[in-house]
């Protein structure tokens, strides 16, 4: 039995929004500020049972990280709320890791030949994330934002079968029977729209962002199977929700 498996708007759209936080009714410039951040996340991963008989769509809830840097832009001429830009865009780039939930099976042959065989798939995530948001901050503490990020992915998974048992005759020297270890990798972009509140304390560049990613839309998806023909269960990102500690410099 098995068990397990990280939209966009366009880049015209946010150029626009970009564009709209420069203009004034006066010559003004932009003004470009660096951050740093960290964040913590719980991700959905989604995949389809492959029993024949009753299939199933199995979630799960698994951990997420990502550390990254990027840029706060905003017009000169603004309006200012707390003395803080009352609208800017930030766009970022970061490196992320997390998992998928484990795949386990477990089954036992009773009649000759009798065997018993349990398998464990383990996968990894890792990636790179650029986004993209506008902040609007409605008082000098608080804020909201929303904008599109992309994901690009890598999976990697580690599968384990133990044997215990006769091997059937239909079973020798080939891939189905005995004890095996194999590994397998694939690659997969996403993209999502991200919105959520931003709490900035008085006096102080540290920031923190409760985020919410309703869906992730998969834009291409690749494996690698190598001579060993193994192939992963590999489950698909999709919502998620999290934690972001911001500081600005």
């Amino acid at each position: 039995m098995r068990v397990s498996r990280v939209l966009g708007l366009s880049s015209v759209s946010f150029l626009g929004a970009a564009c709209l936080l420069t203009a004034t009714t006066e010559p003004a410039h932009a003004v470009t500020e660096f951050f740093a951040y960290g964040s913590g996340a719980s991700i959905q991963t989604e995949r389809m049972d492959d029993d024949l008989i009753n299939p199933q769509e199995i979630k799960d809830w698994e951990p997420g990280w990502q550390l990254g840097a990027g840029l706060r832009i905003h017009s000169a001429n603004v309006r200012m709320v707390g003395g803080k830009p009352m609208w800017e865009a930030r766009i970022r780039a970061g490196y992320l890791q997390g998992k998928l939930a484990d795949v386990q099976y477990e089954y036992s042959h009773l009649s000759d030949p009798v065997y018993d065989v349990s398998t464990l798939e383990t996968a990894d995530v890792t990636g790179v994330t650029i986004g993209a948001t506008v902040v609007s901050r409605l008082t000098s503490s608080l804020g909201v934002f929303v904008g599109p990020m992309i994901e690009r992915v890598k999976l990697k998974a580690d599968y384990t079968r133990k044997w215990n048992g006769t091997v059937p005759d239909y079973y020798n020297g080939t891939i189905y029977g005995g004890d095996r270890e194999a590994d397998a990798e694939g690659t997969a972009i996403y993209g999502s729209l991200e919105v959520g509140a931003r709490v900035e304390p008085a006096f102080s560049p540290l920031a923190l962002e409760v985020f919410w990613v309703p869906r992730r839309v998969r834009m291409s998806t690749n494996q690698i199977v190598d001579e060993d023909a193994y192939k992963a269960d590999f489950a698909d990102l999709n919502a998620g929700i999290g934690l972001r500690a911001s500081y600005d410099f």
